[in-house]
Protein backbone atom coordinates (compact mmCIF):
# COMPACT_ATOMS: atom_id res chain seq x y z
CA UNK A 1 0.00 0.00 0.00
CA UNK A 2 1.58 3.36 -0.85
CA UNK A 3 0.91 5.94 2.22
CA UNK A 4 -0.17 9.24 1.95
CA UNK A 5 -2.25 11.40 4.04
CA UNK A 6 -5.27 12.52 2.68
CA UNK A 7 -8.42 15.06 4.06
CA UNK A 8 -6.85 18.58 4.20
CA UNK A 9 -4.23 17.72 5.40
CA UNK A 10 -2.27 16.83 2.68
CA UNK A 11 -0.17 14.75 0.42
CA UNK A 12 3.01 12.52 1.77
CA UNK A 13 3.84 9.59 0.73
CA UNK A 14 5.52 6.99 2.86
CA UNK A 15 5.62 3.51 1.63
CA UNK A 16 5.11 1.15 -0.65
CA UNK A 17 1.03 0.11 -1.55
CA UNK A 18 -0.66 2.36 0.79
CA UNK A 19 -1.18 6.10 0.37
CA UNK A 20 -2.32 7.82 3.62
CA UNK A 21 -3.89 11.21 3.74
CA UNK A 22 -3.25 11.22 7.71
CA UNK A 23 -5.12 13.82 10.34
CA UNK A 24 -6.15 13.28 13.77
CA UNK A 25 -8.32 10.58 14.22
CA UNK A 26 -11.41 10.16 15.88
CA UNK A 27 -13.39 7.46 17.93
CA UNK A 28 -13.76 4.51 15.57
CA UNK A 29 -17.40 3.64 16.80
CA UNK A 30 -18.71 6.93 15.30
CA UNK A 31 -18.20 5.22 11.79
CA UNK A 32 -21.02 3.58 11.43
CA UNK A 33 -23.17 2.37 8.25
CA UNK A 34 -26.89 3.51 7.96
CA UNK A 35 -28.36 0.55 9.80
CA UNK A 36 -25.89 1.15 12.43
CA UNK A 37 -23.61 -1.17 11.85
CA UNK A 38 -19.59 -0.25 12.75
CA UNK A 39 -16.84 -0.74 10.08
CA UNK A 40 -15.12 -3.61 10.22
CA UNK A 41 -11.34 -3.38 11.65
CA UNK A 42 -8.04 -4.90 11.75
CA UNK A 43 -7.00 -5.49 15.36
CA UNK A 44 -3.23 -5.74 15.25
CA UNK A 45 -1.21 -2.79 14.70
CA UNK A 46 -0.05 -1.96 11.06
CA UNK A 47 2.75 0.52 11.87
CA UNK A 48 5.01 -1.93 10.29
CA UNK A 49 3.06 -3.89 8.49
CA UNK A 50 2.51 -1.16 6.16
CA UNK A 51 5.89 -0.68 5.13
CA UNK A 52 7.38 -4.47 5.59
CA UNK A 53 4.43 -6.20 4.97
CA UNK A 54 2.14 -4.02 2.78
CA UNK A 55 0.54 -6.69 0.47
CA UNK A 56 0.16 -9.35 3.23
CA UNK A 57 -2.25 -6.42 5.15
CA UNK A 58 -3.92 -5.54 1.85
CA UNK A 59 -5.05 -8.96 1.29
CA UNK A 60 -6.10 -9.28 5.10
CA UNK A 61 -7.97 -6.34 4.65
CA UNK A 62 -9.93 -7.64 1.31
CA UNK A 63 -10.40 -11.17 3.57
CA UNK A 64 -11.92 -9.14 6.41
CA UNK A 65 -14.21 -6.57 4.65
CA UNK A 66 -14.41 -7.41 0.84
CA UNK A 67 -14.74 -4.14 -1.12
CA UNK A 68 -16.01 -2.24 2.04
CA UNK A 69 -13.82 0.32 4.22
CA UNK A 70 -12.08 -1.19 7.11
CA UNK A 71 -10.04 0.19 9.98
CA UNK A 72 -6.25 -0.49 10.67
CA UNK A 73 -4.27 0.58 13.63
CA UNK A 74 -1.49 2.78 13.56
CA UNK A 75 -0.04 2.69 17.30
CA UNK A 76 -2.91 4.24 19.43
CA UNK A 77 -4.45 5.79 16.42
CA UNK A 78 -6.57 4.23 13.72
CA UNK A 79 -7.08 4.86 9.94
CA UNK A 80 -9.77 3.92 7.76
CA UNK A 81 -8.50 2.04 4.54
CA UNK A 82 -10.63 2.92 0.98
CA UNK A 83 -10.08 0.51 -2.31
CA UNK A 84 -12.47 1.33 -4.66
CA UNK A 85 -13.00 4.23 -7.20
CA UNK A 86 -16.86 4.68 -5.39
CA UNK A 87 -14.87 5.34 -1.80
CA UNK A 88 -12.56 7.85 -3.71
CA UNK A 89 -15.22 9.31 -5.67
CA UNK A 90 -17.12 9.89 -2.23
CA UNK A 91 -13.98 10.89 -0.14
CA UNK A 92 -13.67 14.44 -2.56
CA UNK A 93 -17.62 15.03 -3.19
CA UNK A 94 -17.98 18.42 -2.61
CA UNK A 95 -14.43 19.04 -1.69
CA UNK A 96 -12.89 22.15 -3.78
CA UNK A 97 -9.76 21.85 -5.66
CA UNK A 98 -7.63 23.70 -3.07
CA UNK A 99 -8.42 20.88 -0.42
CA UNK A 100 -5.60 18.83 -0.17
CA UNK A 101 -2.27 19.80 0.38
CA UNK A 102 0.34 19.30 3.50
CA UNK A 103 -0.90 23.18 4.76
CA UNK A 104 -4.67 24.37 5.27
CA UNK A 105 -6.77 26.42 3.73
CA UNK A 106 -4.77 29.90 3.24
CA UNK A 107 -1.47 28.68 4.43
CA UNK A 108 -1.04 26.63 1.87
CA UNK A 109 -2.74 28.77 -0.95
CA UNK A 110 -0.08 31.02 0.06
CA UNK A 111 2.99 28.77 -0.53
CA UNK A 112 1.64 27.19 -3.94
CA UNK A 113 1.45 30.79 -4.59
CA UNK A 114 5.17 30.80 -5.42
CA UNK A 115 6.04 27.22 -6.07
CA UNK A 116 3.59 26.34 -8.93
CA UNK A 117 4.97 28.82 -11.26
CA UNK A 118 8.30 26.99 -11.44
CA UNK A 119 6.77 23.59 -12.53
CA UNK A 120 4.06 24.45 -14.91
CA UNK A 121 4.29 22.39 -17.34
CA UNK A 122 5.30 25.46 -19.98
CA UNK A 123 8.56 25.73 -17.56
CA UNK A 124 9.54 21.94 -17.41
CA UNK A 125 9.26 22.08 -21.71
CA UNK A 126 11.45 24.49 -21.68
CA UNK A 127 14.00 23.08 -19.42
CA UNK A 128 13.91 19.68 -22.17
CA UNK A 129 17.28 20.02 -23.42
CA UNK A 130 18.89 20.13 -19.66
CA UNK A 131 17.00 16.63 -19.30
CA UNK A 132 18.00 15.56 -22.40
CA UNK A 133 21.88 16.05 -21.63
CA UNK A 134 21.68 14.52 -18.39
CA UNK A 135 19.95 11.65 -19.11
CA UNK A 136 22.30 10.87 -22.21
CA UNK A 137 25.01 10.99 -19.16
CA UNK A 138 22.92 8.69 -17.37
CA UNK A 139 22.70 6.44 -20.48
CA UNK A 140 26.17 6.56 -21.53
CA UNK A 141 27.17 5.29 -18.03
CA UNK A 142 25.13 2.06 -18.00
CA UNK A 143 27.58 0.05 -19.38
CA UNK A 144 29.85 1.06 -16.78
CA UNK A 145 27.40 -0.19 -14.26
CA UNK A 146 26.92 -3.45 -15.56
CA UNK A 147 27.79 -7.06 -13.98
CA UNK A 148 28.83 -8.54 -17.17
CA UNK A 149 29.96 -6.78 -20.87
CA UNK A 150 30.21 -8.54 -24.10
CA UNK A 151 33.39 -8.13 -25.52
CA UNK A 152 31.57 -9.10 -28.83
CA UNK A 153 28.53 -7.39 -29.64
CA UNK A 154 28.91 -4.26 -26.58
CA UNK A 155 25.88 -6.01 -25.26
CA UNK A 156 26.21 -5.83 -20.64
CA UNK A 157 24.06 -7.15 -18.11
CA UNK A 158 22.27 -4.80 -15.50
CA UNK A 159 19.98 -4.42 -12.56
CA UNK A 160 18.31 -1.64 -13.93
CA UNK A 161 16.96 -0.96 -10.47
CA UNK A 162 20.25 0.73 -9.30
CA UNK A 163 20.89 3.23 -12.41
CA UNK A 164 17.19 4.28 -11.74
CA UNK A 165 17.68 5.20 -8.15
CA UNK A 166 18.76 8.77 -8.63
CA UNK A 167 17.47 9.97 -12.03
CA UNK A 168 14.46 11.54 -10.80
CA UNK A 169 15.69 13.00 -8.14
CA UNK A 170 18.77 14.20 -10.02
CA UNK A 171 16.63 16.02 -12.92
CA UNK A 172 13.68 17.51 -9.94
CA UNK A 173 17.00 18.94 -8.40
CA UNK A 174 18.25 20.38 -10.90
CA UNK A 175 14.29 22.12 -12.27
CA UNK A 176 14.38 23.12 -8.15
CA UNK A 177 17.96 24.66 -8.51
CA UNK A 178 18.60 25.72 -12.06
CA UNK A 179 21.77 26.94 -12.87
CA UNK A 180 23.00 26.50 -9.33
CA UNK A 181 22.85 23.08 -9.84
CA UNK A 182 26.19 20.94 -10.74
CA UNK A 183 27.73 17.70 -9.87
CA UNK A 184 29.50 19.11 -6.81
CA UNK A 185 25.59 20.52 -5.35
CA UNK A 186 24.37 16.70 -6.49
CA UNK A 187 26.90 15.18 -4.04
CA UNK A 188 25.92 17.28 -1.35
CA UNK A 189 22.19 16.16 -1.50
CA UNK A 190 22.87 12.37 -2.01
CA UNK A 191 24.78 12.60 1.39
CA UNK A 192 22.04 14.64 2.58
CA UNK A 193 19.73 12.12 1.48
CA UNK A 194 21.05 9.27 3.54
CA UNK A 195 20.83 11.35 6.52
CA UNK A 196 17.09 11.84 5.25
CA UNK A 197 16.34 7.69 4.76
CA UNK A 198 17.87 7.24 8.44
CA UNK A 199 15.78 9.75 9.98
CA UNK A 200 12.79 8.32 7.93
CA UNK A 201 13.78 5.15 9.62
CA UNK A 202 13.94 6.23 13.17
CA UNK A 203 10.40 7.36 12.61
CA UNK A 204 9.11 4.36 11.27
CA UNK A 205 10.32 2.34 14.18
CA UNK A 206 9.90 4.88 17.07
CA UNK A 207 6.29 6.38 16.97
CA UNK A 208 7.57 8.29 20.33
CA UNK A 209 9.84 10.55 17.95
CA UNK A 210 6.41 12.46 17.12
CA UNK A 211 6.26 13.17 20.63
CA UNK A 212 6.91 16.43 21.35
CA UNK A 213 8.29 15.20 25.29
CA UNK A 214 10.43 13.04 23.91
CA UNK A 215 12.00 15.55 22.06
CA UNK A 216 13.11 17.11 24.93
CA UNK A 217 15.72 14.67 25.75
CA UNK A 218 18.64 14.12 23.66
CA UNK A 219 18.41 10.72 22.00
CA UNK A 220 20.49 10.30 18.91
CA UNK A 221 17.35 10.35 16.83
CA UNK A 222 17.06 13.45 17.56
CA UNK A 223 20.27 14.38 17.30
CA UNK A 224 20.26 13.50 13.50
CA UNK A 225 17.10 15.69 12.94
CA UNK A 226 18.68 18.54 14.52
CA UNK A 227 21.72 17.40 12.36
CA UNK A 228 19.50 17.38 9.15
CA UNK A 229 17.63 20.54 10.01
CA UNK A 230 20.52 22.78 10.28
CA UNK A 231 22.47 21.11 7.42
CA UNK A 232 19.14 21.78 4.97
CA UNK A 233 18.55 24.42 6.15
CA UNK A 234 22.43 25.51 5.52
CA UNK A 235 22.50 24.61 2.16
CA UNK A 236 19.46 26.18 0.90
CA UNK A 237 20.07 29.39 2.47
CA UNK A 238 23.50 29.32 0.84
CA UNK A 239 22.63 28.43 -2.69
CA UNK A 240 20.11 31.34 -2.30
CA UNK A 241 22.46 33.54 -1.29
CA UNK A 242 24.69 32.59 -4.18
CA UNK A 243 22.64 32.93 -6.83
CA UNK A 244 21.44 36.26 -5.73
CA UNK A 245 24.75 37.59 -5.49
CA UNK A 246 26.01 36.25 -8.87
CA UNK A 247 22.58 37.19 -10.67
CA UNK A 248 22.52 32.83 -11.32
CA UNK A 249 19.28 31.59 -12.60
CA UNK A 250 17.56 29.58 -9.80
CA UNK A 251 13.84 29.01 -8.73
CA UNK A 252 14.63 28.15 -5.44
CA UNK A 253 15.71 31.72 -4.84
CA UNK A 254 12.67 33.32 -6.93
CA UNK A 255 10.37 30.81 -4.26
CA UNK A 256 12.26 32.53 -1.56
CA UNK A 257 11.12 35.94 -2.10
CA UNK A 258 7.81 34.69 -0.71
CA UNK A 259 9.64 34.83 2.86
CA UNK A 260 12.13 37.52 2.79
CA UNK A 261 10.65 39.52 0.50
CA UNK A 262 6.83 39.45 0.42
CA UNK A 263 6.53 37.44 3.70
CA UNK A 264 3.82 35.45 2.78
CA UNK A 265 5.34 32.16 3.69
CA UNK A 266 8.10 31.06 6.80
CA UNK A 267 11.36 29.65 6.51
CA UNK A 268 10.37 27.23 7.71
CA UNK A 269 7.45 26.13 5.26
CA UNK A 270 9.89 26.68 2.32
CA UNK A 271 12.59 24.65 3.68
CA UNK A 272 9.78 21.48 4.46
CA UNK A 273 8.22 22.51 0.88
CA UNK A 274 11.39 21.51 -0.75
CA UNK A 275 12.08 18.54 1.48
CA UNK A 276 9.26 17.34 0.48
CA UNK A 277 9.38 17.58 -3.25
CA UNK A 278 13.39 16.28 -3.24
CA UNK A 279 12.96 13.40 -0.77
CA UNK A 280 9.43 12.17 -0.40
CA UNK A 281 9.56 10.26 -3.78
CA UNK A 282 12.71 9.32 -4.53
CA UNK A 283 11.95 5.55 -4.09
CA UNK A 284 8.71 5.80 -5.81
CA UNK A 285 10.08 7.42 -8.61
CA UNK A 286 12.76 5.31 -9.08
CA UNK A 287 10.25 2.35 -8.86
CA UNK A 288 8.39 3.43 -11.99
CA UNK A 289 11.38 3.56 -13.70
CA UNK A 290 12.22 0.00 -12.76
CA UNK A 291 8.45 -0.97 -13.39
CA UNK A 292 8.49 0.65 -16.79
CA UNK A 293 12.08 -1.08 -18.06
CA UNK A 294 11.30 -4.74 -16.36
CA UNK A 295 7.89 -4.94 -17.76
CA UNK A 296 9.17 -3.30 -21.16
CA UNK A 297 11.98 -6.40 -21.33
CA UNK A 298 9.64 -8.81 -20.26
CA UNK A 299 6.69 -7.26 -23.53
CA UNK A 300 9.11 -7.53 -26.74
CA UNK A 301 5.92 -6.99 -28.92
CA UNK A 302 5.13 -3.77 -27.08
CA UNK A 303 8.71 -2.89 -27.46
CA UNK A 304 9.11 -3.36 -31.09
CA UNK A 305 6.03 -1.26 -31.27
CA UNK A 306 7.28 1.31 -29.53
CA UNK A 307 10.24 1.55 -30.94
CA UNK A 308 8.76 1.60 -34.85
CA UNK A 309 6.43 4.53 -32.91
CA UNK A 310 9.66 6.66 -31.78
CA UNK A 311 11.26 5.79 -35.28
CA UNK A 312 8.01 7.25 -37.08
CA UNK A 313 8.08 10.29 -35.16
CA UNK A 314 11.80 10.70 -36.09
CA UNK A 315 11.26 10.68 -39.70
CA UNK A 316 8.84 12.62 -40.03
CA UNK A 317 10.32 15.93 -41.21
CA UNK A 318 8.54 18.33 -38.45
CA UNK A 319 9.62 16.37 -36.42
CA UNK A 320 9.36 17.52 -32.62
CA UNK A 321 10.38 16.17 -29.70
CA UNK A 322 8.41 18.24 -27.25
CA UNK A 323 4.92 17.50 -29.02
CA UNK A 324 5.61 13.66 -29.09
CA UNK A 325 6.85 13.89 -25.56
CA UNK A 326 3.59 15.44 -24.64
CA UNK A 327 1.37 13.49 -26.43
CA UNK A 328 -1.61 11.49 -24.54
CA UNK A 329 -2.41 9.68 -27.29
CA UNK A 330 0.66 7.70 -28.29
CA UNK A 331 2.25 4.05 -26.94
CA UNK A 332 5.12 6.29 -25.39
CA UNK A 333 2.27 7.72 -22.90
CA UNK A 334 0.31 4.72 -22.43
CA UNK A 335 3.94 2.83 -21.18
CA UNK A 336 4.45 5.38 -18.44
CA UNK A 337 0.44 5.42 -17.30
CA UNK A 338 0.47 1.67 -17.34
CA UNK A 339 4.02 1.54 -15.68
CA UNK A 340 2.29 4.28 -12.80
CA UNK A 341 -0.91 2.11 -12.80
CA UNK A 342 1.26 -0.80 -11.08
CA UNK A 343 3.37 1.33 -8.85
CA UNK A 344 1.16 3.72 -7.75
CA UNK A 345 2.31 8.74 -7.47
CA UNK A 346 -13.60 18.31 5.46
CA UNK A 347 -16.96 17.72 6.60
CA UNK A 348 -18.59 14.47 7.41
CA UNK A 349 -18.77 12.27 4.62
CA UNK A 350 -20.17 9.06 3.39
CA UNK A 351 -17.52 6.69 2.07
CA UNK A 352 -18.89 3.13 0.88
CA UNK A 353 -21.75 3.28 2.97
CA UNK A 354 -20.05 4.60 6.20
CA UNK A 355 -20.51 7.88 7.88
CA UNK A 356 -17.23 8.69 8.65
CA UNK A 357 -17.02 12.00 10.78
CA UNK A 358 -14.16 15.35 10.08
CA UNK A 359 -10.58 14.76 11.09
CA UNK A 360 -10.28 11.02 9.96
CA UNK A 361 -7.44 9.56 8.79
CA UNK A 362 -7.79 8.09 5.33
CA UNK A 363 -6.16 5.36 3.46
CA UNK A 364 -5.78 4.21 -0.18
CA UNK A 365 -4.95 1.04 -1.03
CA UNK A 366 -3.82 1.91 -4.11
CA UNK A 367 -2.86 -1.84 -5.23
CA UNK A 368 -6.03 -2.90 -5.07
CA UNK A 369 -7.36 0.35 -6.70
CA UNK A 370 -4.91 0.39 -9.38
CA UNK A 371 -5.80 -3.44 -10.38
CA UNK A 372 -9.18 -3.62 -9.49
CA UNK A 373 -11.62 -5.70 -12.30
CA UNK A 374 -14.21 -2.99 -11.62
CA UNK A 375 -12.10 -0.13 -13.67
CA UNK A 376 -9.42 -2.38 -15.39
CA UNK A 377 -10.99 -5.81 -16.20
CA UNK A 378 -9.89 -9.45 -15.23
CA UNK A 379 -6.49 -8.54 -16.24
CA UNK A 380 -5.92 -5.73 -14.05
CA UNK A 381 -2.75 -7.47 -12.93
CA UNK A 382 -0.79 -7.75 -16.32
CA UNK A 383 0.88 -5.52 -17.59
CA UNK A 384 -0.73 -3.65 -20.75
CA UNK A 385 -0.24 -0.17 -21.91
CA UNK A 386 -2.87 -0.87 -24.79
CA UNK A 387 -5.42 -0.84 -22.38
CA UNK A 388 -5.48 3.08 -22.30
CA UNK A 389 -6.15 3.33 -26.26
CA UNK A 390 -9.45 3.48 -26.38
CA UNK A 391 -9.77 3.94 -22.32
CA UNK A 392 -12.37 7.38 -21.54
CA UNK A 393 -10.35 9.82 -19.11
CA UNK A 394 -13.36 9.54 -16.56
CA UNK A 395 -13.22 5.71 -16.60
CA UNK A 396 -9.69 6.39 -15.04
CA UNK A 397 -10.25 9.40 -12.30
CA UNK A 398 -11.46 7.73 -9.52
CA UNK A 399 -9.86 4.30 -10.63
CA UNK A 400 -6.32 5.46 -10.95
CA UNK A 401 -3.67 6.99 -8.60
CA UNK A 402 -0.99 8.54 -10.51
CA UNK A 403 -0.16 11.81 -9.23
CA UNK A 404 -3.12 11.72 -6.74
CA UNK A 405 -6.74 10.74 -7.91
CA UNK A 406 -9.67 13.47 -7.93
CA UNK A 407 -9.21 16.56 -6.27
CA UNK A 408 -6.10 15.55 -5.74
CA UNK A 409 -4.61 14.60 -9.49
CA UNK A 410 -3.04 18.40 -9.77
CA UNK A 411 -1.36 18.67 -6.44
CA UNK A 412 1.83 16.94 -6.88
CA UNK A 413 4.73 19.64 -7.57
CA UNK A 414 6.45 17.72 -8.92
CA UNK A 415 4.06 15.47 -11.72
CA UNK A 416 5.61 17.51 -15.30
CA UNK A 417 8.81 16.58 -14.39
CA UNK A 418 8.46 13.15 -13.58
CA UNK A 419 6.18 12.50 -16.21
CA UNK A 420 8.86 14.43 -19.08
CA UNK A 421 11.67 12.42 -17.24
CA UNK A 422 10.04 9.05 -17.91
CA UNK A 423 9.23 9.34 -21.12
CA UNK A 424 12.39 10.83 -21.83
CA UNK A 425 14.80 8.31 -20.27
CA UNK A 426 12.63 5.50 -22.14
CA UNK A 427 12.99 7.41 -25.56
CA UNK A 428 16.62 7.22 -25.04
CA UNK A 429 17.27 3.92 -23.96
CA UNK A 430 15.09 2.31 -26.38
CA UNK A 431 16.98 4.35 -29.09
CA UNK A 432 20.22 2.68 -28.21
CA UNK A 433 19.22 -0.57 -27.02
CA UNK A 434 17.07 -3.55 -27.43
CA UNK A 435 15.88 -5.38 -23.90
CA UNK A 436 15.48 -8.48 -22.78
CA UNK A 437 14.68 -9.66 -19.33
CA UNK A 438 17.29 -12.74 -18.44
CA UNK A 439 16.13 -15.97 -16.86
CA UNK A 440 17.59 -17.54 -13.73
CA UNK A 441 20.06 -20.06 -14.21
CA UNK A 442 18.79 -23.45 -12.65
CA UNK A 443 15.40 -22.19 -12.14
CA UNK A 444 12.72 -22.64 -14.23
CA UNK A 445 10.55 -19.94 -15.16
CA UNK A 446 12.35 -17.63 -12.88
CA UNK A 447 12.93 -14.13 -14.02
CA UNK A 448 15.98 -12.58 -13.12
CA UNK A 449 16.70 -8.78 -11.84
CA UNK A 450 18.90 -8.15 -14.97
CA UNK A 451 18.28 -6.97 -17.85
CA UNK A 452 20.18 -7.78 -20.86
CA UNK A 453 20.72 -4.30 -23.14
CA UNK A 454 22.00 -4.86 -26.41
CA UNK A 455 22.94 -2.49 -28.91
CA UNK A 456 20.56 -2.10 -32.00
Amino acid sequence: MYLVSLSVAGLMIIGPLLLTYRVLFTNSGSIKDSKGSRVKELKSDSRLAKFAASLELSDQGKRLAGNDPYLIHNGNSRELVITQPDHIKDFYRNDTKDAVGVKVGERWRAIRKYFDPEFTPAICIKTIPRYSAKISEWVDALPIQASRVSSTDGSFMLNVKIPCRFLPFQLVALQLYGDVFSDELYSKLLEINVLHEVILHDVILNKRLVSKVWNLFPTAAKKRMDLYTKQWESMNLDIIQYARENEVFCPAERIYKGVDQAHDMTKTEFLHTVDEILFANVDISSAVLNTLFTNLAANQEFQRALRAEFYAQKAQGNYDLVRYVTNQDCLLNFLVMESMRLTPAFCNKNIGGYNVPPNTAVVIDTRRLNTDAVTWGPDGNTFRPERFTNMPRRTCQYGFMRFGVGAASGKCLGKNVADIVFKMTTLAVIARYMITNVKKEGVEEAVSPEILFTPV
